[in-house]
């Protein structure tokens, strides 16, 4: 698991590297340090999809994720309803807001 992950980690950053503008490399990436729980490095390259795709919902959904994970809940809300912006039909975004509003509701 751990090699798999060194290699993983490797491959999106040589990808990158050759192409700093593949926001698909630093999505992956992202997901590859979600996985592991690495969150500040998740965030760091989920930032770094949007910034070279802003209007992916896919790149925003995974940081709504990151930032729920690291207990960020009104950041997470703020991007889950940009990924309602892009989809207005992400039913999933649509549910997770709701799953956060309720979190934070309890926690009052």
């Amino acid at each position: 698991d751990d090699e798999w992950f060194k290699k993983t980690v490797s491959s999106f950053k040589e990808s990158y590297q050759l192409n700093p503008y593949n926001a698909w490399a630093h999505y992956h990436l992202a997901w590859s340090y979600w996985n592991k729980k690495m969150y500040p490095e998740a965030e760091d390259e989920s930032k770094k999809s949007i910034e070279l795709d802003p209007n992916n919902a896919t790149y925003h959904w995974q940081l709504a994720g990151v930032y729920e994970a690291m207990g960020r809940a009104e950041e997470a809300i703020a991007e889950y309803e940009r990924v309602l912006r892009i989809k207005p039909g992400h039913n999933k975004a649509k549910q997770a807001v709701k799953r956060v509003e309720e979190r934070i509701q309890e926690e009052k």
